[in-house]
């Protein structure tokens, strides 16, 4: 592998230094857990949303793109690897990680008390009404 390009999910109401908190320790134990010669690349969800929403047109493009699309230059995958914190998820990260799992891709939960890494296996819909955290990441 190349280099490990990780989409951090966050919540449209995360604060700017939650997710900032949470990109220095999501960077500082992927980077532990790899060799040395594998760099990490994370984006935040709120970073990619801002460069790319509109330019796609809107939720469903934005998803699909995050989930599944390939960079232009050199069409490798825009992120191998998935990143939550939180295991209640809203529906766009819900439908993301649900896309990534099923296209085979790394899909993982950091807890931020422990910073202990799992694995997600599935992404289980609790309350499809509730759209800010209606769905649930089950954990391996």
């Amino acid at each position: 592998m190349a280099e490990l390009r990780v989409f951090l999910a966050s919540r449209r109401s995360s604060g700017d230094v939650e997710i900032a908190t949470m990109q220095l320790m999501a960077q500082r134990v992927l980077e532990a857990q790899l060799p040395k010669d594998v760099p990490v690349v994370l984006t935040a969800s709120d970073r990619d949303h801002l460069e790319n929403f509109s330019r796609l047109g809107g939720w469903v493009p934005w998803i699909e793109y995050v989930a599944t699309g390939l960079r232009y230059s050199d069409r490798q995958p825009v992120y191998n690897a998935y990143l939550i914190y939180e295991t209640d998820l809203g529906r766009a990260n819900a439908d993301i990680f649900r896309k990534a799992l099923e296209a085979g891709k790394l899909c993982m939960h950091l807890d931020p008390n422990t910073e202990a890494l799992s694995f997600v296996d599935r992404i289980a819909e609790v309350d499809a009404n509730n759209w800010k955290s209606g769905w649930a990441a089950v954990l391996r």
